[in-house]
């Protein structure tokens, strides 16, 4: 890990706890990236930027919370993903690293719907709530695919993967109004 502080640091903390992502280190950063971005790599900052711009007008904090886990989410698979499919080199350490934190932020997934904040933003639907159990057991499978998730090879890695994200689909099927991503 580095010492002394991060320029990144204030743009990955965790809004809930106020602590840093403990996958901070192991992301890429921009500076780390091979020049010039490929289109997916493009299309994919563009796809932040507008996340990041719908989220600028959510006015309740748990809300704002909860979108940032799903947002940590997503950057974690992406990265995963990137891994798997070579367009960035595999590294099987981080990969490791990279895993065990999504694992962690999917077991957050009940914490932060524990309870039904609403906001207009927000695309979580009343049946998360209504259907408490159904959804606990949808987050319960994302965490434990994501706990399973094999980080030996890029082809290991893209089979596991492609289980996490059947799992996250299922339950935005069936929980996320307006699914963006």
């Amino acid at each position: 890990m580095r010492s002394g502080p991060h320029p990144y640091r204030n743009r990955f903390k965790n809004r809930s706890t106020g602590s840093e992502c403990a996958h901070l280190d192991a992301v890429q950063k921009p500076q780390d990236l091979p020049m010039p971005l490929s289109p997916s790599a493009t299309i994919l900052s563009l796809t932040f930027v507008t996340a990041a711009l719908a989220q600028s007008g959510v006015q309740n904090a748990d809300v704002q919370k909860r979108m940032q886990l799903m947002e940590d989410i997503r950057d974690t698979m992406v990265a995963l993903d990137t891994m798997a499919t070579g367009e960035a080199p595999f590294n099987a350490a981080l990969a490791d690293r990279l895993a065990q934190s999504l694992a962690a932020d999917a077991a957050a997934i009940p914490v932060h719907f524990e309870f039904q904040f609403e906001d207009p933003e927000s695309a979580a639907r009343p049946e998360i709530w209504s259907d408490w159990p159904g959804f606990a057991e949808a987050a319960a499978r994302t965490e434990a695919a994501a706990a399973g998730l094999p980080t030996g090879s890029p082809r290991a890695l893209r089979r596991g993967m492609a289980e996490v994200r059947r799992t996250c689909d299922a339950c935005h099927g069936g929980y996320r109004a307006d699914d963006q991503g």
